[in-house]
């Protein structure tokens, strides 16, 4: 074992240490736990810990914990509640650097018990730890059995390592049992479960109709709750055809939420998505203790179909919380669920029908899930309350007489040594196996799907070569239709031809719409068939294109001073004026004319004839527009589309999680606009965007040239927010620091104040002085429902009243998602609180990029980026003002209407000069 330079102390330090520290007396010492575990997140085995070094520590225990396995260990913060104590091993050392930092840190810390729980490395140390120290105690605890893994798992371990054990703890009799029945002492194996705070869970201290509100859920809808790792083990894919059946056979509405994160939660959403069962199962991830109370609270059923389980502990939080478990017959559960209190299902061949079966009479029976809550609750009260648990394991760990393993048992300092490497070196190749294991089920996984779309494509090559064929057949009979005119054409008199060309423009408009009309009602079939009709029509046709070709401009205007531009566009709120409105302004305020067309105006296509740009935003593909861009290409007059979104991409649907929520209908009619979309900016000649990002997506789409012009501040809100400013400068900070997020459209940006959230809840509990005010359409998280009148909501406003708004708050916050769409937005949140000198946080991401870290404001990547960059502005007054100050200052330079409008002309003007070259 070599020392390392990551480590604290030099390893031989240590040793010498060991050798010649003089023994203590641990009566005038309180007892000092060490655990070792093998990582700290989310599962049922890491809250049973979390509960056991709460509950100790309360007692008077000193906890000191390691970690063996390398993890970003996302509960390590509930742990630091307890202890400061924490030494994730693998963030600072070597593996086989483990036994010797563990060996110096008994020592130091005068560690009383080694307690050791599903660590393989854990298991593989005793030798190593009974010689070096054989008047330690030893106790290891297991919570299952693995019947597919290492012979049962670690109680199989523990069987092997009993003689160098003074205590074996196990979660259930099951467990016990099964030890005993593999050769095991009974004598020296307790049983321990895990049980749970009753006072925490307990349904009465909620709130369970605003609870469901908050997920947008009714009070009368039953809810299905799973909660777990998303793992083999728990057979998501059974449990994903268990509600597949529910919604197909039952008439009794429902919502299922999954919460937990793992390796099978991709295929998991692909099959919700295959499915259309986003209505009625919402995933939600991995979730904190805290919100899991909630997630209980508003549950009616707990359904656990694993394949197996020690005693979940997810069930006795169900329990608790008066919530019926269903659950598979495995492990030691029939030790805690009894017939009275909840359902237990064999694994047999007809268990997903009984599945089915027991949960559709619970979710047609209100009266029965009380019944069965009522008890469930009663039972776990009673008998697993956790103050039993707490008080059985510290008997367990620190027992009267504790009895001392003979000398014989220990091993030579040589041997023992050897012991530990062997154990590192066997854990490594079994990660090393396991990586390989799972990187072989992933190319499998990744061949099948890559079959499954290669089948795919072809069916759908297939399709389309058919498709081709035919379309190929109905141009070769509009072919021989136009031959037919054509020849017939030749044949008419001169004079009947000068009458066609004394017809007027919209007199032939109006002609064809006739035509067409008279066409549809007769039927379609009949007016191709019928010549008469198809000459009318044809001829109608080519006076217009003789017109057109007449008024046809072959050069720039004559002057680029004052032109006029044709906005057609729809008015969708904010976004129509930073894009419409503000730019109408920049080009008038440079003598430039605007006609405005709205999408649902009814409107002349001789307009066109009067303009010299006809500037599109997020129009769609209807009749109107398209004629009005043929139109527009027949009298050579460029065509403009503006966008400030990713209105074309198809993945928006994921990037906006729009099942998630809104109904399949909504978000079906919604994408067949994206479609539209796309479609008519396939026929424009250039782009103008509000971000170099969304111009690098269009650039990859779409083989047209596209230029910038950014969101700009118009005159007026500088106006409207000056006063706000000189009333923040002249008066003192306040007591409270209020933080303000400022949403946007209804069900538009719950995704995107997730990103802070954790941060936020951090800060809320840490910083008493913070409030937290939420303005628009935003539901609350559960996460900051303790913190109560702290957080506070205010409806949606419009934008001349942001300034006062703003003005009530000391620090403004603009976190999004890390994903295309989001990427391409405009930095208009960080704009507008600039104006009346906010600082702003924000997610480091391109809208943002102008922001000047330090200087104008604060950018962020993760929850703890997020929490110190808010923890400085809370606690820093100067730093608010000064970088509040210094925001306005960059924002009225450079984001200005009068800062911008000569750019957004000479970009017009380029266009031109590029469409006639």
């Amino acid at each position: 074992m070599n020392d390392s330079p990551n480590q604290p102390s030099q390893l031989a330090a240590w040793q010498q240490h060991l050798v010649t520290s003089p023994p203590r007396d641990p009566a005038h010492a309180q007892p000092h736990l060490l655990l070792i575990l093998p990582q700290l997140t989310l599962g049922g085995s890491d809250k049973f810990n979390l509960d056991l070094v709460g509950g100790l520590t309360a007692r008077g225990y000193h906890i000191s914990i390691c970690t063996t396995v390398p993890h970003d260990n996302p509960w390590r913060d509930y742990f630091a509640q307890f202890t400061p104590d924490i030494f994730c091993l693998a963030d600072f050392s070597e593996a086989i650097d483990y036994p010797n930092f563990i060996l110096h840190l008994i020592n130091v810390r005068h560690i009383d018990v080694v307690f050791i729980s599903h660590s393989n490395i854990g298991y593989g140390l005793l030798p190593f730890l009974r010689t070096h120290c054989p008047q330690l105690r030893l106790v290891d605890y297991n919570h299952m059995v693995d019947k597919g893994w290492k012979n049962g798992g670690h109680p199989f371990t523990s069987i092997r390592y009993q003689d160098l054990l003074d205590q074996q703890i196990v979660a259930s009799q099951q467990i016990k049992q099964w030890m005993v029945a593999q050769g095991a002492s009974a004598e020296k194996i307790a049983v321990c479960t895990i049980n749970i705070d009753t006072t925490l869970w307990q349904p009465t201290q909620f709130d369970r109709v605003m609870l469901r509100h908050k997920l947008g859920l009714t009070a009368e809808i039953p809810v299905i709750l799973h909660a777990g790792r998303i793992e083999p083990q728990k057979r998501p894919r059974f449990l994903a055809e268990i509600l597949h059946n529910l919604t197909m056979e039952a008439a009794q509405p429902f919502v299922c939420l999954i919460a937990g994160a793992g390796s099978e939660l991709a295929w998991l959403e692909n099959f919700i998505n295959e499915k259309g069962l986003s209505q009625y199962i919402r995933l939600l991830g991995s979730v904190s203790p805290s919100r899991m109370v909630e997630l209980q609270a508003i549950a009616d059923i707990f359904l656990l179909p694993s394949d197996y389980e020690g005693i979940s502990l997810g069930i006795y939080e169900a329990m608790a919380m008066e919530t019926v478990p269903v659950s598979a017959a495995v492990g030691g559960q029939s030790e805690l669920v009894t017939l009275d209190c909840g359902y237990l299902i064999p694994q047999t061949a007809t268990e997903l029908a009984e599945y089915v079966q027991i949960i559709r009479n619970l979710l047609t029976s209100p009266e029965l899930r009380q019944q069965i809550g009522r008890a469930a609750r009663q039972r776990v009260v009673k008998h697993f309350d956790l103050s039993h648990m707490i008080s059985r394991m510290a008997t367990l760990l620190h027992p009267p007489l504790s009895p001392r393993l003979n000398q014989q048992t220990t091993l030579s300092l040589t041997l023992a040594h050897e012991h530990a490497t062997q154990a590192i070196e066997v854990e490594r190749l079994g990660a090393w196996v396991a990586d390989i294991y799972r990187n072989s089920k992933q190319l499998f996984a990744d061949q099948q799907q890559y079959i499954t779309q290669l089948t795919r494509d072809h069916a759908t090559a297939v399709a389309q070569l058919q498709a081709t064929q035919t379309q190929l057949q109905q141009l070769t009979a509009e072919h021989q239709a136009l031959k037919d005119y054509y020849e017939y054409q030749a044949k008419a008199t001169p004079a009947m031809l000068n009458r066609l060309n004394s017809v007027e423009l919209s007199q032939q408009i109006s002609i064809r719409n006739m035509v067409q009309a008279i066409g549809h009602k007769i039927g379609d079939k009949w007016a191709a068939l019928n010549p008469i009709v198809r000459f009318q029509i044809a001829r109608a046709k080519r006076q217009e294109q003789l017109r057109h070709q007449q008024l046809r401009r072959l050069t720039p205007p004559a002057s680029l001073d004052k032109l006029t531009v044709l906005w057609l566009y729809q008015d969708i709120g904010a976004p129509t004026r930073y894009r419409v409105r503000h730019q109408v302004a920049q080009l008038a305020a440079v003598g430039w004319q605007s006609k405005q067309l709205l999408m649902s105006d009814e409107a002349s296509l001789e307009i066109l004839l009067t303009v010299d740009l006809l500037y599109i935003y997020r129009a769609e593909l209807t009749p109107l527009t398209k004629k009005l861009v043929e139109l527009a290409h027949t009298l050579r007059i460029p065509v403009i589309f503006d966008t400030d979104d990713l209105i074309w991409d198809p993945q928006i649907e994921t990037y906006c999680f729009l099942h998630r929520h809104w109904p399949a209908a909504e978000v079906a009619h919604f994408m067949a606009g994206v479609k539209r979309h796309a479609e008519l900016m396939a026929m424009v000649d250039y782009f103008v965007v509000s971000t170099a990002y969304l111009a690098d997506l269009i650039k990859e789409t779409f083989t047209k040239p596209v230029f910038m012009n950014k969101n700009v501040i118009p005159p007026e809100l500088p106006a409207l927010s000056e006063p706000f400013y000189q009333t923040r400068l002249s008066q003192e900070p306040p007591q409270h620091v209020t933080i303000g997020y400022f949403s946007g459209w209804q069900r538009a940006h719950q995704e995107d104040f997730e990103v802070a959230v954790e941060a936020l809840a951090q800060l809320l509990a840490t910083r008493p002085q913070v409030r937290l005010t939420i303005v628009g359409y935003l539901e609350q998280d559960v996460r900051l429902t303790p913190f109560g009148e702290r957080v506070q909501f205010k409806p949606y406003t419009e934008w001349s009243q942001l300034p006062a708004l703003m003005s009530e708050i000391e620090i403004n916050i603009a976190p999004i998602v890390n994903n295309p769409h989001r990427r391409s937005k405009s930095a208009v949140k960080f704009l507008e609180a600039a104006l009346v000198g906010l600082p702003t946080v924000a997610s480091d991401l391109e809208p943002y990029q102008d922001i000047k870290p330090g200087a104008t404001g604060f950018l962020a990547t993760d929850t703890a980026s997020w929490y110190q960059c808010l923890i400085k502005l809370v606690d820093s007054p100067e730093l608010r003002r000064g970088m509040g100050q210094a925001a306005r200052e960059q924002v009225l330079a450079q984001d200005t209407m009068l800062a911008r409008q000569a750019h957004f002309q000479q970009t017009l003007t380029g266009i031109i000069y590029d469409y006639y070259k």
